[in-house]
């Protein structure tokens, strides 16, 4: 028995640990540029955390471990260039984790441990591994994960795992159709990344248990065909899938959540049927995207909107009422210079604007409820507020870094901000004249504001009804009368 961790870097430290039946921490063997004989661990039967094979140049089998029995926490086999076989590991029953990646002379999987301990499987940059047969004896795996390359192996044997729940396929070559991974009873969660081969989704149509799918660098892939045989698909993101210009054929499918990123030939939302369960929909860095017409048809129940680094957007059009929507993120779209033509938004509760860099001033900014979240940040070109004069009750307002704002002329209706007042780090803000002399506000922020004349600032709060606290710090200097006292809880 040996406590503790043991770390194998030669020929002679193996040999030294003939006899040992025991380790009590994890066993590294390797990385090593002599170790070719692992006979002297016959007796090792167990090791009380995990075994890691790692960076043998010289190491082609693992003779020697087959009397290894439990390797609790999990076995990783990596960067050994000439392993050819596993099938040393067989006998054991205890090893939650398997990761095999970096073996390029390895040609199949015989000897895979295969007991109902094998909770996740990650295979990785194994072009020689031509046969995956011995994946059906891994009845109790719930995670796998598949990363090219690969040797051709066929892939139909992961149809068979009945425990498989995530599946993650890679850069495999060779994969045209999901009707080649079979129909994994379980499967609930699949990601697709860098299939150069897939050009369309209608083989996933035997997949009737996926809830989640993830598609993602696949060049070809033009059409969304296939999605339709989903019932239980609630999440679906596709993401840098330059061939995809169209979301036609989306239609008819229960997804709640949708994500559209880095679609480059994406240029409207027109074309897909609608998506009544759809209650979230993130389209970000889609360089051709110039509006949302189509969106209201297209999402009649949608409760989010998070728009971000849209360059070409320059319209919020919807082609209709947004009934649902309660929460609204406009972030880092350059192009886009008001918000005249937002839709009817009847629900809205949470509205974010940041880095819109042609926006000038707020006109057409919609009616929000008096328990509304309001956040405008880090706008170059805003001057003006003054299309928040119906804005009377809200539950946060944060006005920050904008740097060409000088005047909260606009806010002369605001009444009552329930939890926080923030105007921060806005360069060139002096004016408060239109801030009404009775606000009623959970928490005031002001800082960080160079030239805005703190004790003018401080006149201007005394008569505020504050909650909570107030913090001042960080505006400019007093340059008229001194700050009256006050009686602040926090100040």
């Amino acid at each position: 028995m040996v406590a503790g961790t043991v770390r194998l870097r030669s020929q002679a430290e193996v040999d030294s640990l003939r006899g040992v039946t025991f380790v009590g921490g994890a066993l590294y063997i390797g990385p090593s540029t002599d170790i070719t004989d692992l006979g002297a661990l016959r007796d090792l039967r167990t090791v009380a955390t995990g075994v890691a094979i790692e960076g043998n140049e010289l190491l082609t089998g693992l003779a020697g471990l087959g009397g290894l029995e439990s390797a609790r926490s999990g076995l990783v086999i990596r960067g050994n260039p000439v392993l050819q076989d596993l099938e040393a590991l067989a006998g054991v029953a205890d090893a939650r984790f398997i990761e095999i990646v970096d073996c390029p002379s390895l040609t199949d999987l015989a000897g895979c441990p295969q007991s109902a301990s094998v909770d996740q499987v990650r295979l990785a940059n194994l072009p020689a591994l031509s046969d995956l047969s011995a994946m059906a004896g891994l009845t109790a795996t719930t995670q796998l994960d598949l990363r090219g390359p690969l040797g051709g192996a066929d892939l139909s044997p992961l149809g068979g795992l009945p425990m498989l729940h995530g599946l993650l396929l890679q850069e495999i070559d060779g994969l045209a159709s999901l009707t080649q991974i079979g129909a994994p009873p379980g499967l609930a969660a699949l990601t697709l990344i860098g299939l150069d081969d897939l050009t369309g989704l209608e083989g996933a149509a035997a997949l009737t248990g996926l809830t989640f799918l993830s598609v993602q660098d696949c060049a070809h892939l033009t059409s969304m065909a296939g999605l339709a045989q989903l019932p239980a698909l609630t999440n679906l993101g596709l993401t840098r899938l330059p061939a995809l210009a169209t979301l036609e054929n989306l239609g008819g499918i229960t997804i709640r959540s949708l994500q559209l990123v880095e679609l480059d030939a994406l240029g409207s939302l027109d074309g897909s049927a609608p998506l009544p369960a759809l209650t979230d929909l993130t389209a970000a860095a889609c360089p051709q995207l110039t509006g949302l017409t189509g969106l209201a048809g297209m999402a009649p129940s949608l409760q989010r909107l998070y728009l971000a680094d849209l360059p070409a957007l320059v319209s919020l059009n919807a082609g209709g009422a947004l009934d649902s929507l309660v929460t609204l993120e406009l972030d880092g779209c350059a192009m886009l210079s008001g918000l005249a033509d937002l839709p009817a938004l009847p629900s809205l509760t949470n509205l974010s604007l940041r880095r819109l860099a042609s926006l000038s001033d707020v006109a057409g900014f919609p009616p929000v409820a008096p328990t509304a979240t309001v956040y405008i940040a880090d706008m170059t070109s805003l001057t003006s507020l003054a299309g928040l004069a119906g804005l009377t009750t809200c539950r946060r307002l944060s006005v920050e870094n904008c740097d060409a704002l000088a005047s909260l002329a606009g806010l002369g209706s605001l009444d009552t901000v329930s939890e926080r007042l923030r105007f921060q780090g806005n360069a060139i803000l002096t004016d408060l004249a239109d801030l009404a002399p009775q606000i009623g506000v959970g928490r005031v922020e002001f800082f960080d504001n160079p030239l805005l004349d703190q004790c003018a600032l401080l006149s201007r709060l005394s008569t505020w009804t504050v909650a909570v606290t107030v913090y001042v710090a960080g505006n400019g200097p007093c340059l008229g009368a001194p700050a009256p006292a006050t009686s602040w809880r926090g100040w």
